[in-house]
């Protein structure tokens, strides 16, 4: 691993943002731990739109060519990383034989709504069209970075290595696909749910203790894949608070984890009346 420096681009991950992004992130998974479902949905939305605003923001700023390759790659790392916890839970849907009843993201008061399913599927084909774009030709344009540069695959790996490259294409075939069988079952399968039953309820249960850890797993991963790829490809400019660009989403991130903290533990119960 060579000593060069890379200047990054703090507009797109810069600390604040990568710190408000992973303060949304952790908000929603504490939210759906907790089953504090009055909160769920205004995260979720919160955070799609966040990710959505700064993929738009990739792609027309990629479309000028004023991005380098390792700039595109850790800003959909963390924007997108959490794409990824996708996989196991396909992993399990396909040991229960798609049984809907079994599925992980099916607890009736964290299911997120039809219509949000068809903009984060929307979503998430764009996202895997742009990596498929990325992985195949921008990956190998000219840039003006003289250093080599690193990705994660749990170490560090050259970026341009193709078994590197050819991993990062399947598993975005794979979420494209996880994805699409989703939102399908989502529109057409959903009138094979159990009914409000003690079965269901232990079920249930049994769900939410599984998908906790998967979902955790997954941001811990991700979110130390991705610092340990900055500190790696040695980027500069992007680890500083002291802009409002930075300092805004980093205090809208926490401000969302300590209401879901407020609402958990800190809220009096109402009084009878």
């Amino acid at each position: 691993m060579d000593s060069c420096t890379i200047e990054g681009v703090a507009d797109f991950y810069g600390l604040g943002i990568r710190l408000g992004f992973y303060a949304q992130w952790s908000a929603l998974l504490l939210a759906n731990f907790l089953g504090v479902a009055e909160e769920v949905p205004g995260i979720r939305v919160s955070f799609t739109v966040f990710v959505a605003a700064t993929f738009l923001a990739l792609v027309m700023e990629a479309s000028h060519s004023a991005l380098s390759h390792v700039d595109i790659y850790i800003t959909l790392l963390v924007c997108f990383g959490y794409s990824f916890s996708m996989i196991p839970a396909c992993s399990w849907t396909l040991l229960t034989e798609f049984n809907p009843n079994w599925d992980l993201m099916r607890r009736p008061h964290l299911r997120p709504s039809k219509m949000y399913n068809i903009f984060h599927c929307v979503l998430i084909s764009a996202v895997v069209f742009f990596h498929l774009w990325f992985w195949t030709t921008g990956i190998t344009q000219a840039d003006d970075l003289k250093c080599d540069t690193y990705g994660f695959l749990f170490t560090w790996v050259n970026l341009r290595d193709d078994t590197f490259v050819r991993i990062n294409i399947t598993c975005q075939l794979i979420v494209l696909a996880i994805c699409l069988f989703s939102l399908f079952g989502d529109l057409h399968l959903a009138q094979g749910i159990e009914a409000n039953t003690d079965l269901f309820s232990t079920r249930s249960s049994v769900l939410h203790f599984l998908n906790t850890p998967i979902s955790f797993i997954t941001a811990t991963v991700v979110i130390a894949g991705t610092e340990l790829t900055v500190a790696w490809n040695r980027v500069t400019n992007v680890n500083t608070l002291s802009t409002p660009g930075q300092m805004i989403p980093f205090l809208m991130g926490i401000g969302a984890l300590l209401h879901v903290l407020y609402v958990v533990y800190g809220r009096k119960p109402a009084l009878p009346v």
